[in-house]
Parts: C-alpha cells; structure tokens; sequence
C-alpha cells in the first residue's frame, strides 16, 4: 500500500521515532520510501497505456521495508565515503525545527 505523507506527518514521525524505537509487535519500525520519478513515472504509465494493462494493483515502492536510519545508510554506504548515520536526540531535533519552521528556514515543507 502506497502512502504519501504530509510534512506535519514527517513531523509527527521525528518526534514518536527513533532509531530502535519499537512498533506495535515490539519490531523496529519499517517503512517502504518510494522516490518522487518512479511515483510519477508509474501514474503517467497508468494514465496513458491501455487500461486492460494497468487496471491492477501495483507496487511502487521497495521490496524490502527498512528503519529511516537503515535507508539513510543505504544512501551514505552508495556514496562511499564510509561514513555511518547517527542518531540524535529527538527533543532538540523537534526543537531546532520548530526554530528554523519560525524563521522560514524549514527543510521539511508544509
């Protein structure tokens, strides 16, 4: 199931998330990132091929779920540069948004 989330989602998600924290069933949380050209890429498919052919259900996303510090890895690890995530306390990063969202320096968009 694909879902796009708003920034106050994203949001919501630093502040309840942590690298380890557990979901429900006492597993870290995973989620399924789907990159913006192959969301695109698969509406304007659906869109203009026949609709006996794209009339189903598609996965856009990834075949594997990870944690936001495992796909953050993933994008460290193909740059090479041998460099690893670190995870920060979520108060003062929640805090340090709120401040850069009030001086309209926000790298999360509304």
């Amino acid at each position: 199931m694909l879902r796009v989330r708003p920034a106050r989602a994203l949001r919501r998600e630093l502040r309840s998330q942590r690298e380890g924290d557990q979901g429900k069933d006492n597993e870290p949380t995973r989620m399924n990132v789907v990159g913006v050209e192959n969301l695109c890429e698969a509406i304007h498919r659906c869109a203009t091929l026949d609709p006996a052919r794209v009339n189903d259900t598609f996965n856009v996303g990834a075949n594997k779920f990870e944690t936001m510090g495992e796909h953050f890895q993933t994008v460290l690890d193909r740059a090479s540069h041998g460099k690893h995530v670190v995870g920060l306390p979520v108060q003062p990063v929640i805090w340090t948004l709120k401040l850069l969202e009030l001086l309209h320096l926000s790298p999360i968009y509304k």
